[in-house]
């Protein structure tokens, strides 16, 4: 590459932001204040997602890196009686929930600045603790609507300080389609461009390609909106007698292990009862749920659909191209850093993953864009810029 050459731009397909009081409450439909889903502290220090009076969980401190503070901190909570998200803060142990944020954690200006520091172009920035969100009010579906709205509004406000640079993600619920085709052109009007939606199906007993999400699909095309799936609270695939004998509180280690079954069955669902053929410009993100899956599922999907159409005698809707061929041209996959995926992009495709910090958790890199290539190894230049922005500039509709 010529020395006159700009470098190829760096887009962090995933951060997060940590949520404070008003990131639901500031535009809220009065309506709904007794079910408002808030982040509260307690006289006594302990900070607690709260959904109305109801307490949740106590929230704490989160940094990069810190997975075996985050796992100390947890065994401390469950020893106390507590459920705890992120090293606990009570008097004994020091700062408050937001006495220990980090200001770019929640604030435009500071993030910006992170920006910089870190060598990132533009990021997308995930909810963390409203990612529970669903879960917690889906026997109440105008709450939730109402809840996903107010923080879609305090997103658009955040990502209008630096609409070119900061790219915070809308939060959605297929549970009411038509809301959900309506919140979709709400976020475009307000300059966000990627919404995400729980990666399972929907408490309505409704598969995630039936026809009443087709309205959904549509706005997310007409809108060039890119749909998301990231790890979040949802329906579990696996029934609960699987889950016997782990009594963790998060992070069960079925789920971990299979973390990507869910979107892998949703994204199979949608390519084999046609969806991405119906709605070919639909662009999806596949976030935080692993990718070393992929190159096999491709294989696999592959096979198994023409294995289908020989032994089943038809049935399903006719495509037009091999399952695979959706994938490559409509979805992109954001693995961590520890996967080491460079050793799988030529069977998975050099347009499939995505560049990901997860900045601020604890999972996450303090280092991104360094600790993340070195973890890349020896890729070519060109699938170096690709994962490291192209592809994601590529979702996001900026390419």
């Amino acid at each position: 590459m010529p020395a006159s050459a700009p470098r190829p731009p760096i887009i962090d397909a995933d951060s997060h932001f940590m949520e404070v009081h008003d990131s639901w409450t500031k535009y809220l439909d009065k309506r709904f204040w007794d079910r408002r889903f808030d982040v509260v502290e307690d006289a006594g220090g302990l900070t607690w997602l709260t959904v109305g009076d109801r307490r949740i969980n106590t929230i704490g401190r989160m940094d990069p890196g810190t997975i075996a503070e985050e796992g100390k901190a947890a065994a401390e909570a469950r020893a106390r009686g507590k459920l705890s998200q992120g090293r606990s803060h009570d008097a004994a142990d020091g700062p408050t929930y937001m006495e220990s944020l980090q200001p770019g954690s929640y604030q435009p200006g500071p993030r910006v600045a992170m920006l910089d520091a870190m060598g990132i172009d533009k990021q997308l920035i995930f909810p963390t603790h409203g990612l529970v969100l669903v879960k917690q009010l889906w026997d109440d579906i105008p709450a939730l609507c109402a809840n996903l709205s107010a923080y879609n509004r305090w997103v658009a406000e955040f990502n209008s300080a630096a609409p070119d640079r900061l790219f915070g993600v809308g939060h959605l619920t297929l549970e009411d389609p038509a809301w959900a085709a309506a919140e979709v052109r709400r976020c475009a009007a307000a300059g966000i461009r990627a919404i995400v939606v729980p990666p399972a199906s929907t408490t309505r007993d409704v598969p995630i390609f039936h026809a009443s999400h087709d309205p959904v699909w549509r706005a997310f095309v007409e809108c060039d909106i890119a749909v998301c799936f990231h790890i979040q609270s949802h329906k579990r695939l696996l029934t609960p007698e699987w889950y016997d004998g782990d009594d963790a509180v998060h992070h069960k280690v079925m789920d971990l292990v299979f973390m990507h079954l869910p979107v892998a069955a949703t994204l199979t669902a949608l390519i084999v009862h046609g969806k991405l053929e119906q709605f070919a410009a639909l662009r999806i993100g596949v976030m935080e749920l692993t990718g070393r899956w992929v190159p096999e599922w491709l294989r696999v999907l592959d096979t198994n659909v023409t294995y289908h159409a020989v032994i089943g005698g038809g049935g399903m809707p006719k495509l037009s191209l091999r399952p695979s061929e959706y994938v490559h041209r409509q979805v992109r996959v954001a693995p961590f850093a520890w996967e080491r995926i460079g050793d799988c992009v030529e069977r998975a495709g050099r347009e499939t993953y995505m560049f990901f910090s997860d900045w601020p958790h604890p999972e996450g890199l303090q280092n991104p864009v360094a600790d993340y290539e070195h973890f890349l190894g020896a890729v070519d230049a060109e699938t170096r810029a690709a994962i490291m922005g192209g592809n994601c500039a590529a979702l996001l509709g900026l390419s």
